[in-house]
């Protein structure tokens, strides 16, 4: 909010900054006799008016934003463009009235008071410029930090989660493994061959292997008789 501030008075400066150039130009102008008094004036009424509501909204930001110094800074001018404003006597033209800028004197009035108020919107341009740069450089700082966390803490889930999933592709390769190796000896622990002999009737070896679909009688020489 604070940046905001700042750089919409930094702005508005910029345009009152160019009217009270405006102004002394065209009063310039007039002190030449380049233009005659009532075009000067009229050029001059357009602009008092935005002039005004534009410096008393810089002012009111100021207030509502509590910089004080720069509100009180602000006030006077504001407080004098308000004045000249309602205090137009009737049946003039405006704040700039042609038949009063030159009987009375008012030009070199007029021109003095372009010049101060030129002067003190450059001081609060540069004012301005020096307070919305550091806010804007530390609303970067801290975009940039909540950014750098974010990636900081997204790096840590993804890692955490990798880890995670490593773990598990290694209990599964290691549960694999066991099997690949437990799997032949259960293999071979049920093939188990079944021997028999017998004295009777001639002798006869059976061999019966799981797992295979043929079975075999192989006949034993009988072992010579001792009498």
């Amino acid at each position: 909010m604070e940046a905001v501030v700042f750089v919409f008075s930094l702005l508005d400066c910029c345009a009152l900054i160019f009217l009270s150039v405006y102004f002394i130009i065209t009063l310039s102008d007039l002190e030449c006799d380049y233009i005659n008094a009532r075009s000067c004036c009229s050029k001059l009424n357009k602009w008092v008016l935005p002039e005004l509501v534009g410096h008393t909204i810089v002012t009111v930001l100021m207030l509502i934003s509590l910089h004080w110094f720069i509100f009180l800074l602000n006030l006077p001018v504001a407080t004098w463009n308000i004045y000249r404003f309602i205090m137009v006597p009737s049946g003039n033209m405006g704040v700039f009235d042609p038949t009063e800028i030159h009987n009375r004197g008012q030009l070199k009035s007029h021109m003095k008071e372009a010049m101060i108020k030129l002067g003190f919107h450059l001081l609060c341009f540069f004012m301005y410029l020096y307070r919305a740069t550091p806010v804007a450089f530390r609303n970067c700082r801290l975009g940039v930090e909540s950014e750098l966390q974010l990636l900081a803490y997204t790096t840590a889930t993804a890692t955490a989660t990798a880890t995670w999933d490593l773990s598990h592709v290694c209990n599964l390769h290691c549960i694999l493994w066991q099997h690949r190796i437990l799997n032949p000896l259960s293999e071979a622990r049920d093939r188990t061959h079944i021997l028999m002999d017998t004295s009777q009737l001639g002798s006869f070896k059976l061999i019966i292997s799981e797992g295979e679909e043929d079975i075999t009688w192989n006949q034993v020489p009988e072992p010579d008789l001792i009498t």
